[in-house]
């Protein structure tokens, strides 16, 4: 197909490929148990509501936010154990609406991954026959990992896609081209996010990539955006074994809350007087309903 100009594209899509994070950084590791994290930044305008989704045999857990009349997603994991952080990318924009062949946008395919693949290696399947093109409105870039050991970072490239593979026993995403910083050492990364990516970086190696839940949320409060306007607003650490997420609000890492993907319940698990528990499905849940 030929990739239609952005006033030719329909508004419900408009919206869907708008900014989805304006900060963020993500991770996956895997010296010891598999555990990916994500710190979500976004203006405190926002409301943050959490969701499970059916799709086909897959459960699929979303952190959503508001912007306009509508919830948009922007990182998730699915029964699987599939996880996918759909970041903001700094850079040059690259459009293609003349570019010929099957096309997506990077928050296309993040749909298309939670909804319909099992690990990294489907993915990949899925990409040899589909160019990656830049949105009209924002560049994005995603990270991907399995709970086998698999990861990637995915990326508009000029005349092909770019996947960087994950190297070692864990991976970083912040903000800022990987792809642009081939071949630098971690502490060299230049760009939008690269103090946070260091940060997180060297937390990981410190512990040779070996980290529980708890560690995982001392590396997310270390990484706390400190950009102006756009504050963490949910830290989140996935464990795909067990298909479960933790979260903690608004910097707030004394309460920790914790979704069964399974059971399709999200209930507080550290840091409150009584336990509570609220279904999750397709409705979703607003943070600010969880107190």
């Amino acid at each position: 197909m030929i990739v239609r100009p952005a006033h030719l594209l329909p508004p419900a899509l408009l919206l869907l490929l708008a900014l989805p994070a304006a900060a963020c950084s993500s991770f996956a590791t895997y010296a010891g148990d598999p555990l990916y994290g994500m710190n979500f930044d976004y203006p405190a305008s926002a409301e943050v509501r959490f969701v499970i989704e059916t799709a086909g045999d897959l459960e699929v857990f979303q952190l959503t936010f508001s912007r306009g009349d509508r919830f948009i997603p922007t990182v998730g994991m699915n029964s699987a154990g599939l996880f996918v952080s759909d970041q903001i990318l700094e850079g040059e924009r690259i459009l293609a609406e003349e570019l010929e062949g099957e096309t997506i946008f990077p928050g296309q395919l993040y749909h298309r991954v939670l909804r319909e693949c099992r690990d990294v290696a489907a993915v990949r399947r899925f990409l040899e026959t589909r160019r990656l093109i830049r949105s009209p409105y924002n560049g994005l870039h995603l990270l991907i990992a399995d709970s086998g050991g698999d990861a990637l970072i995915a990326e508009v490239g000029v005349t092909e896609n770019v996947l960087l593979d994950i190297e070692g026993d864990f991976i970083v995403m912040t903000n800022f081209s990987h792809d642009n910083n081939r071949g630098r050492d971690h502490d060299d990364m230049r760009g939008i996010g690269a103090q946070r990516y260091r940060i997180i970086h060297e937390g990981l190696a410190r512990n040779e990539g070996r980290v529980d839940v708890e560690r995982a949320f001392t590396l997310l409060a270390d990484a706390t955006n400190r950009a102006p306007g756009f504050p963490t607003r949910c830290s989140m650490v996935f464990d795909p074994l067990r298909g479960q997420v933790f979260f903690a609000m608004e910097g707030d890492y004394t309460r920790i809350w914790r979704v069964s993907i399974a059971e399709g319940v999200v209930e507080t698990y550290l840091g409150f007087g009584e336990h509570r528990q609220w279904p999750l499905g397709a409705d979703g849940v607003l943070a600010t309903d969880l107190d």
